[in-house]
């Protein structure tokens, strides 16, 4: 039995810690109040209140084998962003070194480190290219972790989509003002993302960075009017076609070459299941 710990259990991070207790192993899920110390408690999963920005709550934090570093901001400005990313990831990592030594940290990062890309694709070989403040925090704290002296994997993440999370309750008669010019859409369930951490565990290399994306970038209008027609509905998203489609398009290739298979490679199984779900 290995010891598994989440650290920042929101909406992914408590289905990876789900996953791990169903597989037998002991969970802890570090949350930043105790309001949902209960649901833990009674899912058999260990609760325990830390604050990444205040070191000295992190004491009480147990040793882990294995640790998934998703911590969120509680505001999205760039205040928020550099109180958890910037000044709480180093708390972390200072407290982590009063620890016994992980076997490997996972964190959960973003693929908007890169900008947009006139369309072109991406992997992890592409130089990062942040084209706001909040991107280069994220961006910092992935080279923070890296160079810390503790076995590290970054899993960048685009687009996550699950149950209570997408774009089902937009699809409605009311149009929206149009778009200026289409872009590339890339997506991944909540579900893969849980799935794919177990494998990144066991395979995965110390030092190295994965994608975190399904087979099949989508444009927004596509995605758009696919949707819609699934619904029988009327596209609520008017736009205005101006060039090239705009954004990135990223590949999956290296999360594969771990013999990673999806549960929904591409939008229509996630969205179908989705529909079956809470329509």
């Amino acid at each position: 039995m290995y010891n598994i710990q989440i650290v920042g259990a929101g909406y992914v991070g408590a289905e990876i810690a789900r996953f791990f207790k169903a597989k037998g192993q002991k969970v802890s899920a570090i949350i930043k109040t105790e309001a949902r110390r209960e649901v833990f408690e009674k899912e058999g999963i260990l609760p325990v209140a830390a604050d990444l920005t205040r070191i000295e709550t992190l004491d009480k934090i147990p040793p882990a084998h294995f640790i998934v570093l998703c911590p969120a901001p509680s505001e999205r400005d760039e205040q928020g962003y550099r109180r958890i990313y910037s000044e709480g990831i180093g708390n972390f990592l200072e407290s982590q070194r009063k620890r016994p030594r992980p076997h490997l940290i996972v964190y959960l990062s973003s693929a908007s480190v890169w900008a947009d890309r006139g369309g072109d694709w991406v992997d992890e070989s592409s130089a990062p290219d942040p084209d706001n403040v909040k991107s280069k925090i994220l961006l910092d704290a992935e080279d923070e972790l890296l160079g810390s002296g503790f076995p590290v994997v970054i899993f960048r993440l685009a687009g996550i989509y699950g149950p209570g999370r997408n774009r089902l309750s937009a699809f409605k008669e009311a149009r929206q003002p149009p778009a200026r010019q289409d872009h590339y859409m890339n997506m991944i369930h909540r579900d893969d993302i849980v799935n794919a951490v177990p494998l990144i565990f066991k395979k995965a290399k110390e030092g190295s960075i994965y994608l975190g994306v399904d087979d099949e970038p989508v444009l927004h209008s596509e995605f758009s009017g696919w949707l819609s027609k699934r619904l029988g509905r009327t596209d609520p998203f008017l736009r205005e076609e101006q060039g090239p489609p705009a954004g990135k398009r990223c590949s999956n290739r290296r999360l594969k070459e771990l013999d990673f298979k999806f549960q929904y490679p591409t939008y229509r199984e996630g969205y179908e299941a989705l529909i079956r779900q809470e329509l």
